[in-house]
């Protein structure tokens, strides 16, 4: 069988990491796989390189039109009896280049965020009635596709993220640090809901619980991240909080990190948390249903209102509050979680399975 993969870039990202792992698990077992990047960002360009998997890059020069051709060409040639692609824009464009191939194959698309955008889901998911299979990472969006979509109830479903907990695991040096280290990471726009985390550490710092807060992610939106500089500047919390950007070594992060904070506005099914806790590191989510999958409030981490910094600030002094071997415990308990929830050869089964029900 022959596996298609289709993204939009190969830039770092969640969607873009998640169609690259599934198409490295089905290679890893000895399936043919090819993946498409319809622009030619690079990030991800190594580890296809490294893992000798098999791909095509379109160049950004090129007008869409040109890269629409192209891709029917790619598809004409590989004849794939599968095509899957994430995120609405490269989806839609795959589905149309499908079509237009007449080359008769099943094609999935995948939704990744649990937000609920109006206008733009409905072009999209009426759009999907054409396609065989929809994959979400998020129970959210899962529940209001069935109940917003009807239609596409028979071919939706739910797939937890993909992650190596080989790759991603709890470092064996020791700690000796003298202050704890309170880490984001992800990208800084509204939706994290940065400025009500900040306000929450502030509350604590006042508390006169003693720790730093390291902000790690891409300030693109160099609006909000002037807001949240000028925040942080009027609290006067410079020296501690410090705003590091993009990492391309996230695993260092996760292993420097005592506490991983994300509470987000919505969000679908989180790779930082999830690698975060196959590095067996506690969490402090927003308290979605995507987090509440992976998080139980009080036993693996703590789970908070993204609404209320008072919410927020009681689960980090009730972390602060904790003894160092009951902040270990925790980390053990999820690494145990993550080794089970992502177990790569009962995913591997699960996507095997949708396939061959197609």
């Amino acid at each position: 069988m022959k596996y298609l993969f289709v993204t939009g870039s190969l830039n770092q990202g969640g969607a873009e990491y998640q169609i690259i792992a599934l198409a490295k698990l089905l290679k890893d077992n000895y399936c043919d796989v090819l993946i498409v990047s319809l622009t030619d960002h690079s990030f991800f360009k190594q580890f296809l390189i490294e893992n000798d998997l098999k791909f095509i890059q379109f160049s950004n020069e090129d007008s869409k039109l040109i890269r629409f051709k192209k891709l029917i060409k790619v598809i004409k040639k590989y004849r794939p009896h599968y095509i899957v692609s994430y995120l609405k824009i490269p989806s839609q464009f795959t589905l149309f280049a499908k079509l237009v191939s007449n080359h008769r194959c099943k094609f999935i698309s995948g939704d990744r965020t649990s937000a609920e955008l109006g206008i733009h889901d409905l072009v999209y998911f009426n759009l999907m009635r054409f396609s065989d299979h929809v994959t979400v990472n998020s129970l959210r969006k899962l529940d209001y596709i069935n109940r917003r979509f009807s239609f596409l109830k028979d071919k939706v479903s739910f797939f937890p993220n993909i992650i190596d907990t080989i790759k991603f695991s709890p470092s064996n040096s020791i700690d000796n640090k003298l202050e704890l280290n309170v880490c984001y990471v992800g990208r800084i726009s509204p939706e994290k809901n940065l400025e009500s985390l900040i306000y929450a550490v502030n509350s604590s710092l006042l508390k006169g619980y003693k720790f730093k807060f390291t902000i790690y992610g891409d300030q693109r939106n160099l609006s909000y991240y002037q807001k949240l500089l000028s925040l942080v500047n009027d609290l006067e919390l410079n020296q501690a909080i410090l705003f590091k950007g993009k990492s391309n070594n996230v695993l260092s992060i996760y292993h420097e990190a005592d506490l991983i904070c994300l509470v987000s506005f919505y969000e679908g099914f989180s790779n930082v948390i999830s690698e975060a806790m196959a590095c067996g590191v506690p969490i402090l989510a927003s308290d979605l249903i995507e987090n509440e999958y992976l998080i139980t409030h009080g036993e693996n981490g703590f789970l908070a209102n993204p609404n209320s910094i008072e919410s927020i600030s009681d689960c980090l002094d009730k972390f602060f509050s904790l003894s160092p071997n009951e902040r270990a415990k925790i980390g053990i308990k999820n690494r145990a979680k993550a080794i089970e929830i992502f177990d790569s050869k009962s995913i591997f089964k699960d996507y095997m399975k949708l396939f061959k029900s197609l």
